[in-house]
């Protein structure tokens, strides 16, 4: 059995369903991160975050090549976007699916220069993250449904009881 990591060999994305190969040169998924407060009471040795039931807003931002209109038609809607990776470790691949869906808020462009083939970076808002290594569905968050999954424990499940949702 290989010792490497898998490590990422090519990927592709998808943005409203629409295939970006051969155009989108990086995606990066969301930074997902609890949202915690500061306790420390008396008597306590120190502090320790506290979970509030949330997460900070994630993010994701997608840069392509070139300066298409299509880059720009979907600022102020809601839509899908995925990235697809293949990793190896000398001896298997498997998929890294990062599957999204938000508000596209924001198209950066690239200054425009003579002999330069122009880039866009998209940047969206995130509502809705699955994340899946091989056959693994490794993380799930929906932030409007109030779901937060990891490795198949909903985190979250007893608060949603609670609310009566």
């Amino acid at each position: 059995m290989s010792q490497l990591p898998h490590s990422l060999v090519d990927f592709t994305a998808f943005v409203d369903g629409v295939g970006r190969a051969g155009k989108v040169t990086e995606g990066a998924g969301p930074k997902v991160a609890l949202l915690v407060e500061e306790y420390i009471g008396g008597g306590m040795g120190g502090s320790v975050d506290i979970p509030m039931g949330a997460v900070e807003k994630m993010e994701t931002t997608i840069s392509m090549n070139g300066v298409e209109a299509d880059y720009y038609r979907h600022i102020g809607k809601t839509i899908g976007m995925t990235y697809r990776g293949a990793t190896n470790d000398g001896e298997s691949t498997q998929a890294v699916i990062h599957q999204m869906r938000g508000l596209m808020r924001e198209a950066d462009g690239d200054a425009m220069k003579r002999k330069d083939k122009g880039m866009v970076k998209n940047t969206m808002t995130v509502e809705y993250y699955k994340l899946t290594i091989g056959n693994d569905v490794v993380l799930e968050i929906d932030v409007m449904g109030k779901r937060f999954i990891v490795d198949g424990n909903d985190i979250w499940a007893e608060q949603r009881a609670a609310l009566g949702l």
